[in-house]
């Protein structure tokens, strides 16, 4: 390593500057640089921590609302199955009624 020391003369200061202190400044630098990298890994990584916590509750929460549509579904179907079945039993008994007023006309 060669020092190099060169003066430089203000009013009533003097300077000195050597070639080390370049690479003390570069090794401060780096230290700054690196802790800056950590620090935005470490931000980086509550982020992403952060951002799959958010995914996992709405995966969980699309479950349930599949799971309710799904109910839904089938209480439809039941009650369309209900409204069916009575339709089809008020017929048959509407036919009987119409059957038994005719044989009571008939009398």
């Amino acid at each position: 390593m060669v020092f190099v020391n060169t003066s430089i003369i203000t009013t009533n200061n003097l300077f000195f500057f050597s070639v080390d202190q370049p690479e003390e400044l570069l090794k401060q630098l780096e230290k700054e640089k690196d802790l800056k990298c950590e620090e935005a890994s470490k931000e980086i990584n509550n982020v992403r921590a952060q951002v799959e916590y958010n995914r996992r509750g709405l995966e969980q929460r699309e479950r349930n609302a599949v799971a309710l549509v799904s109910e839904g579904a089938a209480i439809n179907k039941n009650i369309i199955e209900v409204k069916d079945s009575a339709t089809a039993k008020q017929q048959i008994l509407l036919a009987k009624e119409d059957e038994i007023a005719k044989e009571t006309y008939l009398q």
